[in-house]
């Protein structure tokens, strides 16, 4: 069977009557069924075209409805595995949170919607007091244990649409869009208020070889410092404008990275300095002023 060149509007094949394909002895209503079926199915593979998709549609002729549903079904399938992939990779194990490769893709992603939405953005950075000293004395396994723990305290407070990434060893940050500067302080108090609940750790050696006697778990609660970034709707409007600027450029660059990879390197770095001013947290004493006196979204 031959196949069709690719039209233009990929939709455009889609929206073309099917041929008919029932009995002679199949009723009026029955055909008309089939029909909607046909159009909503066509509908579904429009709404989520992919060149796989429409290659395989023209295969087939839309000529058989039942194996295009088999096919289209599948196909779909492999797609969301290839996405549930790519949204694993781009996930820290030990706490659940975005990891660091993800976080700058995000940031960018995020202030561009806040600024189509003329909205504020925040970015939270989020440091660990003296997570080195209890990680040494208690042990790398209990150190992982309560970075999950904080991770899964930023988890549990952060809303649908705001998102966490860990950043570092003990590092994390928090992305919020559409807040006000005292209601990023209290999201910080909040933030603070969960992950230092205390947890129990047992230290490495559970028996002391010298006496014989079991050790008891140790409980611990975490401090963290906590500083907020709040941008105004022109400043989000501003540096989403500057990032399109810089990954427009990248793009095209990126057509021959070896020719071009002192550039694409160059870009890289104004990049991060736009990020580096994002992060840079505002003063950390007035926000934990704020944060301690309560309150939450």
């Amino acid at each position: 069977m031959q196949i069709s060149e690719s039209p233009t509007n990929p939709t455009q094949e889609l929206r073309q009557p099917s041929p008919v394909i029932e009995p002679e002895t199949a009723s009026r209503v029955g055909q008309e069924a089939l029909e909607s079926a046909r159009k909503s199915l066509h509908a579904s593979i429009a709404r989520t075209w992919d060149p796989t998709v429409l290659a395989i549609v023209r295969e087939i002729g839309a000529k058989d409805t039942a194996l295009l549903q088999e096919t289209f079904v599948k196909t779909r399938r492999t797609v969301e595995l290839a996405n549930e992939q790519e949204h694993s990779s781009n996930i820290d194990k030990l706490t659940g949170l975005h990891n660091k490769d993800s976080f700058i893709p995000m940031l960018i992603a995020n202030i561009s919607q806040a600024a189509r939405r003329g909205e504020s953005f925040a970015v939270m950075i989020i440091d660990l007091n003296d997570f080195k000293p209890i990680n040494d004395k208690l042990g790398h396994h209990n150190g992982d244990r309560l970075l999950a723990h904080v991770g899964k305290g930023i988890r549990d407070t952060i809303r649908q649409g705001e998102s966490a990434n860990r950043i570092g060893g003990d590092e994390f940050a928090v992305q919020l869009s559409n807040i006000t500067e005292d209601d990023a302080a209290k999201k910080a108090a909040r933030i603070n208020e969960k992950c230092a609940e205390v947890i129990m750790l047992t230290p490495p050696d559970e028996e002391d070889t010298a006496t014989s006697i079991k050790k008891k778990d140790v409980a611990v609660s975490i401090d963290m410092s906590i500083g907020v970034n709040v941008l105004t709707t022109r400043e989000v409007l501003a540096l989403a404008r500057r990032f399109k600027e810089l990954t427009e450029m990248k793009k095209k660059l990126e057509v021959d990275p070896d020719q071009n990879a002192l550039k694409l390197e160059q870009i890289e770095e104004l990049i991060n300095i736009e990020v580096s001013g994002v992060t840079a947290p505002a003063d950390k004493k007035m926000y934990e002023d704020k944060a301690n006196k309560g309150g939450g979204r």
